[in-house]
């Protein structure tokens, strides 16, 4: 497997928790304005949305399918790396989990073997 693949699951964690931290200073920051009355207190508020916009809705999703690629490239099963999904994985997903597998990956894979990896088992 890709060392580069590896390096970035770790830098997508380490700006999630970063953000996280970020989001912490700006709810601190709006406290203090209503506190004080020292600026305008919704400005720090919408910044604490963005962020944690950004963080829901960009960095996590990233994270899951790299998450993805790195099992599927290591040959884990898809129920050991997701035991109870959460949602689905749409349809930008799997193509992004397969343009890094065949990316980082030691053999190009096909979107069948992917989708066949993906399938969860009927019972």
């Amino acid at each position: 497997m890709s060392i580069q693949l590896k390096i970035k699951a770790k830098a997508l964690a380490a700006e999630a928790s970063i953000i996280r931290k970020e989001e912490q200073k700006q709810i601190g920051y709006a406290r203090y304005c209503r506190r004080t009355n020292h600026a305008d207190p919704l400005q720090p508020t919408m910044t604490f949305d963005s962020l944690r916009e950004h963080r829901l809705n960009v960095v996590r999703p990233a994270a899951r399918t790299t998450g993805l690629a790195r099992a599927f490239i290591k040959g884990q099963k898809y129920a050991q790396v997701e035991k109870p999904v959460r949602s689905p994985l749409s349809v930008s997903d799997v193509k992004n989990i397969l343009a890094m597998v065949n990316k980082y990956g030691t053999s190009p894979q096909t979107i069948e073997n992917l989708l066949d990896w993906i399938e969860v088992p009927s019972q």
